[in-house]
């Protein structure tokens, strides 16, 4: 079985910190494989754990309209999510040790899968870790690995602002000037936009676990964060992921 945890719509700093909080415990074994679905409320820019914020955000910005900028314990390049995406996170521990692309392999596939259950065609994978729908990004991922354990999160851009988008992230401007694009929907687009429609969130939660949990050979469990899990989540939420010292480091 895979523990499937829904927050919904929850403060970045806490999602944050609960994906950091279930990573230490699938490493401590205290829990199982565990997938958590939520979206993000206010706005915010989530940095990789090794860029440096003021390269790759915008940060006049995002403190002059309340954006927060959080640095997650993964690697990778920086997102704007809000509460129109689905992000994911897998906390995985194979029964035997795989490398980073082949954890990739299995997220991206299930996020592929899932587009392509829900109506998408197109879905192609991009480098390492993206998934296009006719060439345009609908979703990205980014991991960390502990001890054989892997935590791979990442979104699926059900519906955006891609003026927001194009307006906080530094790095997403610089590519699209560099390549002669003037605006976000040029090389980004919407799960919404490919379908015509935007579809149900629930619709999108039941593709993209269904597809994760059978990744990882386990039925999807509906579950909760046990009391250590929360406890250690609010803790770090607090004392790491709200913190401009964690999150606006160099």
């Amino acid at each position: 079985m895979v523990r499937v945890i829904d927050t919904d719509v929850a403060r970045p700093e806490l999602t944050a910190a609960i994906d950091e909080a279930l990573l230490r415990a699938r490493v401590a074994g205290t829990c199982g494989d565990t997938v958590h679905l939520y979206r993000r409320r206010p706005a915010s820019v989530s940095i990789g754990y090794f860029q440096s914020a003021a390269e790759v955000a915008d940060l006049g910005a995002c403190r002059r309209d309340g954006v927060p900028v959080v640095r997650r314990p993964s690697g990778g390049g920086a997102i704007f999510t809000d509460d129109r995406q689905l992000v994911y996170a897998l906390v995985w521990a194979p029964p035997k040790a795989v490398t980073a692309k082949e954890g990739f392999d299995l997220a991206c596939g299930a996020i592929a899968r899932a587009l392509g259950r829900l109506g998408a065609k197109g879905v192609e994978r991009s480098g390492v870790n993206d998934v296009l729908v006719w060439g345009r990004k609908v979703s990205g991922s980014a991991q960390a690995i502990r001890r054989g354990v892997h935590l791979l999160h990442g979104t699926v851009l059900v519906d955006a602002d891609l003026d927001a988008m194009f307006t906080y992230l530094r790095p997403l401007g610089a590519k699209l000037e560099a390549q002669g694009l003037k605006a976000p929907a040029a090389r980004v687009t919407t799960l919404g936009a490919v379908l015509g429609r935007v579809p149900p969130m629930d619709e999108v939660k039941r593709a993209l676990v269904d597809e994760l949990c059978a990744a990882v050979g386990g039925d999807p469990e509906p579950g909760t964060l046990g009391a250590q899990e929360r406890e250690e989540a609010e803790a770090l939420a607090a004392s790491r992921f709200s913190q401009d010292a964690w999150n606006l480091r160099r």
